[in-house]
């Protein structure tokens, strides 16, 4: 079924999708396109080999990226549904993880788009606008953004397990304060017991310090 009662049916996963707008809609989304487009360029640059084209999206409301197919695409059911049957032929975890990353390399690649108005991108637009270059430090959280849509968008990730140790993992050993040291050892960074309460929007913030002794009792 293509069409219903004369007008043609889209999907809202495809990235060709577009919303009616007025002429005034249509001027402010121009705007925030421009003001986007060097962190829209610097996004392609980091996921080139996952990504066709990174647009500023005018579909999304709360999230801050997404992630779909190009026109004619697999939608990301129909990915699963090959990852499954896929799968299915397979015993061994490492054959079936070998055949994930095969079918993620011969899948075709995707649309991101990134939402004007969360403040994740215009924070992220801004340390790209300043620095010029893309360090070691904004590409990873490029590339996280992007892991990260993979899976809220109902996509499989070419490799879960390196979204897991290396973002998400990670994330929680530096909110906890823990660091290894060159022997290995797990040491504990003082200033990371410090924790902000966000107050209000205007960036008051109440500041609560819990004693480093304390905390480190409780963690042993």
């Amino acid at each position: 079924m293509r069409s219903f009662d004369g007008k043609p049916l889209m999907s809202v996963a495809e990235g060709k999708l577009v919303l009616p707008e007025d002429r005034a809609q249509k001027e402010t989304r121009m705007l925030k396109v421009n003001n986007l487009w060097a962190l829209c360029r610097a996004m392609e640059n980091v996921l080139s080999d996952k990504v066709e084209s990174v647009v500023v999206s005018n579909r999304l409301v709360k999230s801050p990226c997404c992630v779909v197919s190009l026109k004619h695409d697999k939608t990301a059911n129909m990915e699963r549904i090959v990852y499954k049957d896929a799968n299915s032929l397979y015993k061994m975890p490492m054959e079936r993880k070998f055949c994930t990353q095969l079918l993620w390399r011969l899948t075709a690649k995707k649309q991101f788009e990134i939402n004007p108005d969360h403040v994740i991108v215009q924070n992220l637009a801004t340390r790209v606008t300043i620095s010029g270059d893309l360090d070691a430090s904004i590409k990873n959280l490029i590339n996280l953004l992007f892991e990260t849509a993979l899976i809220s968008s109902d996509f499989i990730p070419e490799k879960p397990e390196l979204h897991i140790n290396n973002y998400i993992y990670q994330l929680i050993k530096n909110k906890l304060g823990i660091k290894k040291t060159e022997t290995g050892d797990i040491k504990y960074n003082e200033s990371a017991y410090t924790f902000f309460v966000e107050d209000n929007l205007q960036d008051d913030f109440i500041m609560d310090q819990i004693m480093v002794d304390q905390i480190k009792e409780e963690i042993n």
